[in-house]
């Protein structure tokens, strides 16, 4: 009987016992035993690759196994040979299953199982990457094809360089698809009517963990490591300090008789903003400092081309140069044309006036801040006119305050509750 099943193996590549592949090894497991006669091992000595001869479970363990109420874990004990014959067949080769098998030991050497390992990571990578760029199309078009590995994909947590570059390192920021686009604020953006011009990185990412069982759960738990208790007093912490940082560099300008006197005081500024180290929590950038030094440089106007051109161009321009690439993409679109006629977001780093992309051109030799409210045409104009009684640096300043402010509204709905750190399914969220 034995040994007609392994003849019907041999010739058809399956077991002709019962209908499960995995049943078929396990019922078999008798036959392959280590107790079988010298004469039966080397009758079957051919059908293996090396010609090993291994010991595989016998029927009384896999008897005290099933007895005790636990699962009979065959597959160490059966060379590659005999799954191929008796498994391969039936198993599915897509990412999901060979990701699956490649956990277990009898696989995880195998090629073809292997580069499941590395193709799920090389994934995980790929949306981090994506969501820190801002590149929401491609991070949803990323999950909409991969629908069998969502979770490994919406819980793997990692490191990845943003756009934002610190003098001239690229800032790094590290967490989750659903933590990075937390840090970067990349939430749902609306015109002054309360039109919908474009779904957040944060929405979209918090979609596809609904389909998860445990996806309210998982999103309690990002959000409330993104954003851990006593966060907010950081992060003000933080704001008071670039505050000073600010102050101290205007005052530098202001006293200084050309461009080289005050050099050494803007990169002290510029180090102080640079990130010390990957950011892991709280928020990536500091909005509300480039409002303030939109503030400064039109409340306390210097009258002289030169300190004012340096202003904007080194202090302004690196505050900007730092931004997360979805405020990126709002001030090189224009925030008139989003907020006043209600474009939809394109998500571009293209300049809707001008030449050139937001990154390459803040960070080229001296940075040439971008005018937000414009959507990347050169600032100075718009400064002038607000300053000689016009409305455009009035309005540069308060487009961009207001848009702050209805980022800050929709992100606030997000954030955890005040007990949330004692009970973790304690949060908010809009539906």
């Amino acid at each position: 009987m034995a040994h007609s099943r392994k003849k019907a193996i041999e010739e058809k590549g399956t077991d002709t016992g019962p209908n499960h592949p995995f049943t078929a090894v396990s019922s078999s497991a008798s036959f392959f035993s280590a107790s079988s006669s010298s004469s039966a091992s080397q009758s079957r000595s051919h059908f293996f690759s090396d010609n090993r001869l291994p010991v595989f479970p016998t029927t009384d363990s896999v008897k005290n196994i099933e007895e005790k109420g636990e699962v009979a874990d065959l597959l160490p004990g059966f060379p590659n040979d005999i799954l191929r014959h008796t498994l391969f067949g039936y198993l599915s080769n897509d990412l999901y299953t060979r990701w699956q098998l490649v956990q277990h030991p009898q696989f995880a050497h195998l090629p073809t199982y292997k580069l499941a390992i590395s193709e799920i990571k090389f994934l995980q990578r790929r949306l981090l990457d994506y969501v820190a760029k801002g590149r929401k199309k491609e991070a949803e078009a990323l999950l909409e094809s991969n629908p069998e590995i969502l979770r490994e994909l919406l819980t793997y947590s990692g490191g990845v360089k943003t756009y934002a570059t610190s003098i001239k390192s690229p800032v790094s920021v590290e967490g989750t698809a659903l933590e990075i686009a937390l840090g970067a604020e990349d939430v749902n953006l609306y015109d002054k009517q309360g039109k919908l011009l474009g779904e957040g990185m944060v929405e979209m990412v918090h979609r596809f963990l609904r389909k998860l069982d445990d996806g309210e759960t998982l999103i309690g738990n990002q959000t409330l490591k993104q954003f851990p208790k006593g966060w907010e007093d950081q992060e003000e912490k933080r704001h008071q300090a670039d505050l000073i940082a600010l102050r101290t560099v205007r005052d530098a300008i202001k006293d200084s008789s050309n461009n080289e006197a005050c050099k050494a005081a803007i990169l002290k500024f510029k180090k102080h903003l640079a990130p010390k180290d990957v950011i892991k929590t709280g928020k990536h950038w500091n909005a509300k400092l480039l409002q303030a030094a939109f503030d400064m440089g039109y409340n306390e106007y210097f009258y002289d081309y030169g300190k004012d051109s340096l202003f904007y161009d080194e202090i302004v321009g690196y505050i900007q140069l730092l931004a997360p690439a979805n405020y990126a993409m709002v001030q090189a679109q224009g925030l008139k044309y989003l907020l006043e006629y209600g474009e939809n977001f394109e998500r571009d780093l293209k300049y809707q006036h001008g030449d050139g992309h937001y990154y390459p051109r803040v960070s080229a030799p001296g940075f040439r801040w971008v005018d937000c409210y414009l959507g990347g045409r050169d600032g100075w104009w718009s400064v002038l006119t607000g300053v000689l009684g016009g409305a455009g640096g009035t309005l540069s300043r308060l487009r961009f305050q207001n848009y702050v402010g209805a980022k800050t509204a929709v992100l606030r709905q997000f954030m955890p509750r005040p007990d949330s750190h004692a009970n973790t399914r304690s949060w908010c969220a809009v539906m």
